[in-house]
């Protein structure tokens, strides 16, 4: 059965098929794929070994830390955001939390055949229904970044600028934007195929005049990455295109 983006939105906020509950000794719940393996999935009931993982830190920063996990011969993304100032936690428990966003739209997008780093589980630490710490864990998507440094990595670009277009143009069909569209946040895997990491601002729009809006902006921050190479901006002009 087909599921619009609104109804797999609904479909990512219960435990239900394809995903299972977590409830851990110490109070930290969440949300994890049912195809994970026994041992991931005995691990997420064991939070306290993920707030502080044995692993390579690929991103530190204030709000929130990327950690490269590997269990077994698999390698994973945990990517922890920090427990913010109490007036910032006390609106995101009558929202969403931003762990709970990048799940949802992580699993929106990936359902739907956009090309994300589909995230597996998610666990929250909460007080009163307040969020405090949570964590998003992923697959570890290799690749290189879409970026003018990593440019002699990347010989075909006009394949490359091909394959973000028929992403952008899947994105623009169920009305979704990105958010934050900075090189970095496009890995380019061998075979040229595109994968946007970091999805917490990312958007699925019920109106179509906020997608403009935000569509918009997504395309001024993708051509902002090329502004200092006319070739580069040149092959990744048209991705935006109808």
């Amino acid at each position: 059965m087909n599921l619009s983006p609104l109804q797999l939105l609904a479909a990512t906020r219960s435990p239900r098929p394809p995903y299972r509950a977590i409830a851990a000794a110490d109070g930290t719940t969440g949300l994890a794929e049912d195809s994970l393996s026994p041992a991931l999935l005995a691990l997420l009931q064991r939070p306290q070994e993920l707030w502080h993982p044995e692993g390579t830190i690929l991103k530190p920063g204030s709000r929130s830390t990327v950690t490269r996990l590997t269990l077994g011969h698999e390698s994973f993304v945990i990517k922890q955001y920090k427990a913010l100032r109490f007036h910032r936690r006390l609106r995101y428990a009558l929202t969403r939390s931003r762990a709970r966003q990048s799940w949802e739209n992580g699993q929106v997008m990936a359902r739907l055949g956009i090309p994300v780093a589909r995230p597996l589980a998610l666990l929250e630490e909460t007080s009163c229904a307040i969020p405090g710490r949570s964590i998003v864990l992923m697959p570890f998507q290799t690749g290189t970044a879409l970026s003018e440094e990593h440019l002699p990595d990347l010989p075909d670009l006009p394949a490359i600028a091909a394959k973000l277009h028929q992403a952008f143009s899947l994105m623009r069909t169920h009305r979704i934007t990105h958010g934050d569209l900075k090189a970095s946040n496009i890995l380019i895997d061998e075979n040229n195929d595109p994968h946007f990491i970091d999805l917490d601002a990312s958007l699925l729009h019920r109106s179509p005049a906020s997608f403009e809006k935000d569509r918009a902006k997504d395309e001024a921050r993708f051509a902002k990455n090329w502004d200092s190479n006319p070739a580069l901006a040149q092959a990744m002009a048209g991705v935006f295109d109808r």
